[in-house]
């Protein structure tokens, strides 16, 4: 953003340019910082309409204004989906048998809400980057002999189950409900 500021400054006036190179470069800067601001200005006001009506939604690990949004879209409110694996089927991140014969792999639900199985991902892939827990289940389930593919699809599920819970029954089941059953620590 700093060079984009410089062109729209002019910055680029006497660099040997063409005037009509310098003039389209700075129209383009304008543009882009004017868009900048439209997208922290719309950021923000998804930010409070999600705060008012979900707050607890944005504690999550990974999950910001645009992926809550996505999520609430779809959730929509509290008993519309029966149960964590239907959400999670919604979602796409149910796990799916395959194989013939006597092999038995998993695979994630192809179908399902892409807009929310975007928002898992996003919220994978941040978790991914910045979450020590969601690291250190990723070298264990690796040194376990996972696939990375495998380990995509359980984080996703795992997502999607804490999501749900979070959803359906508030902060405190949600969060105290992350030690049962052997969840993976992706949170």
């Amino acid at each position: 953003m700093t060079q984009i500021r410089a062109i729209a400054d002019g910055g680029l006036t006497g660099s040997g340019h063409s005037a009509i190179a310098v003039a389209a470069a700075t129209d383009l800067a304008d543009e882009i910082i004017e868009c900048h601001k439209a997208l922290a200005a719309n950021e923000r006001r998804l930010r409070a309409v999600v705060a008012s009506w979900r707050p607890e939604l944005l504690a999550v690990v990974g999950v910001g204004p645009v992926t809550a949004a996505r999520i609430l879209t779809v959730w929509s409110h509290p008993g519309r989906f029966a149960s964590q694996a239907h959400f999670a089927s919604i979602a796409g991140a149910s796990p799916v048998p395959i194989g013939s014969g006597q092999s038995l792999a998993w695979r994630l639900n192809y179908g399902g809400d892409r807009q929310l199985n975007s928002a898992l991902h996003t919220i994978a892939l941040t978790r991914k980057r910045h979450d020590q827990r969601t690291k250190d289940y990723i070298t264990k389930r690796t040194t376990d002999g996972k696939t990375p593919r495998a380990i995509d699809r359980l984080l996703k599920r795992y997502i999607a189950r804490e999501i749900f819970k979070l959803l359906e029954h508030g902060p405190t089941h949600a969060i105290s409900g992350t030690h049962d059953h052997q969840l993976p620590a992706a949170a």
